[in-house]
């Protein structure tokens, strides 16, 4: 099997040597919908739940879809799945052209998954001691 992928169609040609090539368009999401999905994809990759792992698999699998005769038939069911994606490299191909499609990085993304979390903590105690110097000295009552 041999696998091209064209970034800025989002196509995906998956050909395979019985001349069969199957085509797979990533459908591009909103952008709410992507900042969701890298938070999903954290706890995916941090879980070791099979339900779980599996419906995400479906879940972002079916952000593509199979382009055959000018239709497309979205690939949101595990029997589409594995009706067009014949082996576990072609599902994996397809799970992280459509991360990288949403500038999720599929090998280091989660790396660091609470990074947003301790930044926020690190702003917000910052911000708290910056808050306490500045009105500090309304709060003494020196009489002179």
């Amino acid at each position: 099997m041999t696998v091209k992928i064209e970034e800025f169609n989002n196509i995906i040609t998956i050909k395979r040597e019985n001349g069969n090539d199957t085509i797979i368009k990533i459908i591009q999401l909103p952008a709410m919908s992507a900042w969701e999905l890298q938070a999903e994809y954290t706890d995916f990759k941090q879980t070791k739940d099979k339900k779980y792992r599996e419906d995400f698999t479906v879940k972002l699998l079916s952000n593509a879809s199979v382009v055959l005769d000018n239709a497309e038939i979205q690939l949101n069911t595990k029997a589409l799945i594995n009706n067009h994606l014949r082996s576990w490299v072609e599902i994996k191909t397809v799970f992280e052209a459509i991360l990288n499609c949403h500038q999720i990085d599929p090998q280091n993304h989660s790396e660091n998954p609470n990074y947003w979390t301790k930044a926020g903590k690190e702003l917000a105690t910052s911000f708290t001691a910056s808050v306490v110097e500045l009105i500090t000295p309304f709060l003494t009552n020196d009489e002179k």
